[in-house]
């Protein structure tokens, strides 16, 4: 007899042979880095690989590769460019059909002027149940309480030093440099931390640093065209996008 649940974060749990439960594991990474999670208890046999990314829409299933450790899984999901929730559904020759969940996160980036504060906005789905629905309208994820993220060291041009408190994380989630009076590029690692339940009722702790960048030119003119620059970059870089999954 095989018995399937969901657990609190909406991985699907199977119980086979009357014995054995193997439990998913989710996980999170920054953007463009790969990422392994650990299914315990998985059977024999090679599974079948699905990945849906954050749109919707199916991932090739080559950016996952498994591995065994003992009787249990390993799952790796390549260097994803795009934020958000990603699931790997696993089934396997027995039946059993095993879901990871995997939150790809962002750090942000602007430009500003000599003395002006600059102000980024990061983005870090919070894993939920994919499965949930809300009288047949499914629950999205929402973002993590950002606003309680906590700041690395800060990496600033040669020989200079930020002070800590030149950093503020806001109640919004938005983070703040204070103004610096020196040009160049200053990195503000932020680390978020998401805590859910398993199939097994313990407690898991996933953690995630991104990198906000700030930099600062001489003057707000410059700061403005090099912003406008990587704005239409980025509309490019959409566009471009697009065009290949059209194709």
């Amino acid at each position: 007899m095989t018995i399937t649940y969901t657990d609190s974060t909406g991985a699907i749990v199977t119980a086979y042979d009357n014995i054995s439960v193997a439990v998913a594991t989710n996980g999170m990474t920054a953007i463009a880095t790969p990422v392994t999670v650990k299914n315990t208890n998985v059977p024999s046999g090679t599974p079948t690989i699905s990945v849906t990314g954050p749109d919707g829409n199916k991932v090739d299933y080559y950016s996952v590769k498994l591995a065994t450790q003992g009787s249990d899984g390993l799952v790796t999901l390549a260097g994803q460019n795009t934020p958000g929730i990603y699931t790997i559904t696993l089934t396997y020759p027995s039946g059993l059909v095993i879901e990871n969940y995997i939150s790809v996160a962002q750090g942000d980036n602007t430009t500003v002027g000599i003395n002006q504060t600059a102000t980024v906005q990061n983005t870090v789905d919070k894993i939920i149940s994919q499965n949930t629905t809300d009288n047949g309208n499914t629950i999205t994820n929402p973002v993590l309480d950002l606003s309680s993220g906590a700041v690395g060291t800060i990496t600033a041009p040669s020989g200079i030093t930020v002070n800590p408190n030149d950093v503020t994380i806001n109640s919004d989630g938005t983070v703040s440099l204070k103004g610096q009076n020196t040009a160049g590029v200053y990195t503000i690692p932020v680390t978020y931390t998401e805590t859910y339940t398993d199939g097994t009722g313990q407690k898991v702790t996933l953690t995630v640093t991104v990198n906000d960048v700030v930099t600062v030119v001489e003057n707000q003119i410059r700061a403005l065209k090099y912003q406008r620059l990587k704005e239409i970059q980025s509309q490019v870089l959409m566009i471009y996008q697009r065009l290949i999954l059209a194709l």
